[in-house]
């Protein structure tokens, strides 16, 4: 599960670019 909130992270930071 914690690897999954990392990756939303990661796609929430590259969609705010």
């Amino acid at each position: 599960m914690l690897f999954l909130g990392h990756l939303v992270c990661s796609c929430y930071h590259l969609y705010a670019l």
